[in-house]
């Protein structure tokens, strides 16, 4: 459409396609062609605004649904693990630090505290070792048992989950 940022184009041959100015792109032997209109800025600003402002309140919208629908979450802390309220088989929340599945972990607790560091710590005495961070004992030990409503296999085990099983609730 003939606009551009830079106020034009270098043209030429390959070693002319990201010069952005006239003065490199002529040191270039390639010809600078200036753009038929200026590109609006505050325009593009403000629709680009607009569609950041969609876009978190969506983000900020599926967070909440997660928060409060998900078995899985962490400690609810400043610096809990963000990512425990997208698990949703209990497995995988169990193995994945800074987690618990309805108050259960495969660590027997998660670590929390005043530092980023904290959640990522499987181990209780990897959580003493930093300061400002504390272990949360698990309210119970992974047994082997599924949790009440979750899907069994033939036997009574616990369901299976491949490794690339998207991380989104099962359908209804």
């Amino acid at each position: 459409n003939g606009e551009s940022h830079f106020g034009g184009w270098c043209s030429g041959s390959l070693s002319c396609v990201y010069t952005s100015s006239p003065q490199t792109c002529q040191l270039s032997g390639c010809t600078w062609v200036p753009s038929a209109r200026p590109v609006n800025m505050t325009a593009e600003r403000e629709i680009d605004l607009a569609g950041a402002r969609e876009t978190a309140k969506a983000v900020q919208a599926a967070d909440s649904a997660a928060r409060m629908t998900s078995p899985c979450q962490g400690d609810g802390g400043m610096y809990e693990n963000p990512w425990c309220k997208y698990i949703w088989y209990q497995a995988q929340c169990m193995i994945t630090p800074g987690c618990n599945y309805e108050g259960m972990s495969s660590f027997g607790g998660w670590c929390k505290g005043r530092s980023p560091l904290c959640s990522a710590q499987p181990a209780e005495y990897a959580c003493a070792a930093l300061v400002g961070c504390q272990w949360s004992r698990a309210s119970a030990w992974y047994t082997g048992a599924p949790a009440p409503g979750t899907p069994t296999a033939p036997g009574g085990r616990a369901e299976e989950v491949p490794p690339d099983a998207p991380m989104a609730p099962p359908p209804p």
